[in-house]
C-alpha cells in the first residue's frame, strides 16, 4: 500500500496516522491505521537532517488528503524547536492551479503546482505550539462586468443594466461614484440590477456594478451614463382664479421642474401654454358662463412626459358688472349725409345660437353682420362686411360695430357691457329679438364726393397741412379708424394712430414692427385711393 513519505526517511504515513521524526532523519509511528488513504507530503529542515542527533525533531499527523474536487488538505505539525524552519512539498494537487496554505486559521502563503500537481512552500512561523496547516484550491475572482444604459422605470428606480462576462459569480452588486454599496442581488447570470428609493426627475449617474463570490469581488465597470428619473404623475390641478373672461389654473409643483428640459403644459382645445417652468397659467379671452375642459401634464430634465390630469371649469356668469365709457362721435362737419332710402329691408330672421368670438369663422357671423348692418351699425362702407357684402369671419371691424350696438343697449340691459366685443348670452338675446321686426337700414356715411382719396406728396407726424386736412376727413367716414375725427389739419398722435390702424387693416404693413408703420409714404398712398375710390 501507498503511505504518507517523509521521503527524508523513506517512509509513507497514512490518513489519520501520526509519525515522530528525529534530527538525524529516523522516524517511529506513534499510531498506525491500516487501510486509510494515503497522503503524499515531504516535510524536510532547511540544510537537511545532522548526523548521530537522536532528538525529537516533528511530530506529524495528516487529518485530510482530499485528491479531487476542492483538493482540500490539513495535517497538524509540533516540535520541540520552537525555531524551527520546514520546507514542504504538497502533492495529489491539480497541475496548475493556485492554492491558498493557512496557519491555524490564518493565511499563511499562495502555491501553485506545477504540471506534476506538486506545490512547495517554506515556513517560518515558529513552533511555540502545534501548528495546523490547510491546503485549498483559491477561486477564481468572476470578471467585471459590462456596463449598458440605465432603464428608468418610474420617478423612484432605475433598472441598471449590464451584460454577465464570469461563469462563477455568486451574485452582483451595485455601487454609486463613492463606492458605497447601494443594492445586492444574490443571483447569478443576470443582466440588471434595480435601484430603488430614489427622488423623482433627478440626475443619478456614477453607477458601476461588479459580480462577486464568497472569496471576493471582481473589478468594477465603468460607470454608466447619467439619467433622469421621472417627473411623478400631476396631482393638484386647480382653478385658482376666475373671472368673466379668464380662467388661472395652478397645478402641484414638483421637483427639481427648472432642470433642463422639465416643466408644465397646459391645454384646452387646441390652445396651450407651451412648455413653461411654473405651475400656473392664465388663459384669456374667454367667453363668460362657458365650461372649459382643460389638461396638463410634467416633463421631466430628460423630456420625458407624463400622463394628463383633467379639469372641467367655468368662467364667471355673465350678470351683474357695466364698464364705463361712451359710444365716440365725430364733429358735426365731419359727418357726411346718408343716401335716402326709400324703402325698408327686411331683417334678418336666422337666430344667432353660439357665442361668437373675434377671428372666428362661422356661418351666424355671417347672420351678425347682416344684423349690425340693418340696424344702423353698419361694418363697413365698402369690400368685405358692407351691405350686401356680409361675410362669415368676424373681423375687427365687425367688433368695433358690435361694441357700439351694445353700447347702445346698456341702459336697457348694462350686462351687455360685460359682453363687450364679442357675442354671449344676453347680446345674443337682444339680436335674436330685435331680428323679428323689420327696419329700414342707415348705410355708413359715404365719403363727400367733394373730398379727393388722391395724394402726391408724404405725410407724417409733425406736418400741417391741406392735404392732413384732406386725410383727417377720409379717415374720420370710418369710426374704427379714426373715432376722435378731428380735421384740424395738424398730424398728431390721434391722426398717427388712426394711419396705423388704417395701414394694419388693409394690409400695408403687417405689423408695428414693418418700415413705414404710421408714415403716408406711396404705398400707403397708394391705398387710401383705392380704398376711398
Amino acid at each position: 500500500r501507498e503511505r504518507m513519505r517523509t521521503r527524508l526517511c523513506g517512509q509513507e504515513i497514512e490518513v489519520g496516522e501520526s509519525i515522530r521524526i528525529y534530527a538525524d532523519g529516523k522516524y517511529r509511528y506513534t499510531s498506525i491505521i491500516d487501510g486509510g488513504a494515503t497522503a503524499d507530503l515531504t516535510v524536510n529542515p532547511v540544510g537537511g537532517f545532522g548526523v548521530g542527533n537522536y532528538a525529537q525533531w516533528l511530530d506529524a499527523t495528516v487529518s485530510t488528503w482530499t485528491t479531487s474536487g476542492n483538493y482540500a488538505k490539513s495535517w497538524t505539525e509540533t516540535s520541540a524547536n520552537s525555531g524551527l524552519v520546514t520546507e514542504h512539498t504538497v502533492a495529489d494537487l491539480e497541475p496548475g492551479a493556485s492554492y491558498d496554505v493557512a496557519v491555524d486559521g490564518v493565511s499563511y502563503t499562495t502555491v501553485t503546482a506545477n504540471g506534476s500537481g506538486e506545490a512547495s512552500f517554506t515556513y517560518n512561523g515558529g513552533y511555540s505550539a502545534t501548528k495546523a496547516f490547510t491546503i485549498e484550491e483559491t477561486p477564481n475572482v468572476p470578471d467585471a462586468p459590462t456596463i449598458g444604459a440605465g432603464t428608468v422605470l418610474s420617478s423612484s428606480s432605475v433598472q441598471w443594466n449590464f451584460t454577465d462576462n464570469s461563469y462563477n459569480e455568486t451574485g452582483f452588486k451595485l455601487y454609486d461614484s463613492g463606492n458605497t454599496l447601494l443594492a445586492t442581488d444574490a443571483t447569478t447570470n443576470l443582466s440588471s440590477i434595480t435601484e430603488t428609493g430614489l427622488t423623482e426627475n433627478t440626475s443619478y449617474s456614477g453607477r458601476h456594478v461588479t459580480s462577486y463570490i464568497g472569496y471576493g469581488d471582481s473589478s468594477a465597470s465603468s460607470d454608466a451614463a447619467a439619467v433622469y428619473t421621472l417627473a411623478d404623475t400631476p396631482t393638484g390641478l386647480v382653478a385658482s382664479l376666475t373671472t368673466k373672461t379668464g380662467i388661472t389654473l395652478a397645478v402641484d409643483a414638483f421637483t427639481n421642474d427648472t432642470l433642463g428640459t422639465s416643466g408644465y403644459l397646459f391645454s384646452r382645445d387646441g390652445v396651450d401654454s407651451g412648455w413653461i417652468q411654473t405651475p400656473t397659467w392664465a388663459d384669456t379671452a374667454l367667453v363668460c358662463g362657458t365650461t372649459y375642459e382643460y389638461e396638463v401634464k410634467y416633463r421631466n430634465a430628460n423630456s420625458v412626459e407624463t400622463t394628463t390630469l383633467d379639469l372641467t371649469t367655468a368662467t364667471s356668469s355673465c350678470g351683474g358688472g357695466t364698464t364705463s365709457g361712451s359710444v365716440p362721435t365725430t364733429t358735426s362737419q365731419n359727418i357726411p349725409k346718408p343716401p335716402v332710402v326709400t324703402s325698408p329691408i327686411p331683417a334678418p330672421k336666422n337666430n344667432i345660437t353660439k357665442n361668437l368670438l373675434v377671428k372666428m369663422s362661422d356661418n351666424e357671423v355671417l347672420t351678425l353682420q347682416k344684423f349690425l348692418n340693418t340696424h344702423k351699425f353698419v361694418i363697413a362702407l365698402q369690400g368685405a362686411g358692407s351691405p350686401g357684402k356680409e361675410t362669415v369671419y368676424f373681423g375687427l371691424l365687425t367688433q368695433s360695430a358690435l361694441k357700439k350696438y351694445q353700447e347702445s343697449k346698456k341702459i336697457s340691459n348694462p350686462t351687455i357691457v360685460s359682453e363687450l366685443g364679442f357675442v354671449g348670452p344676453v347680446t345674443r338675446a337682444f339680436i335674436n329679438l330685435e331680428s323679428a321686426t323689420t327696419v329700414a337700414p342707415s348705410t355708413t356715411p359715404s365719403t363727400p364726393t367733394s373730398v379727393s382719396s388722391v395724394f402726391t406728396t408724404d405725410m407724417k407726424k409733425g406736418d400741417a397741412s391741406a392735404d392732413v386736412k384732406r386725410l383727417q376727413t377720409l379717415l374720420a367716414t370710418h369710426i374704427e379708424f379714426y373715432p376722435e375725427g378731428i380735421t384740424n389739419g395738424k398730424f398728431g398722435d390721434l391722426t398717427l394712430k388712426a394711419v396705423q390702424k388704417f395701414q394694419l387693416t388693409t394690409g400695408v404693413v403687417m405689423s408695428a414692427k414693418d418700415s413705414g408703420y404710421g408714415i403716408v409714404g406711396p404705398k400707403t398712398r397708394v391705398k387710401l385711393a383705392e380704398y376711398f375710390k
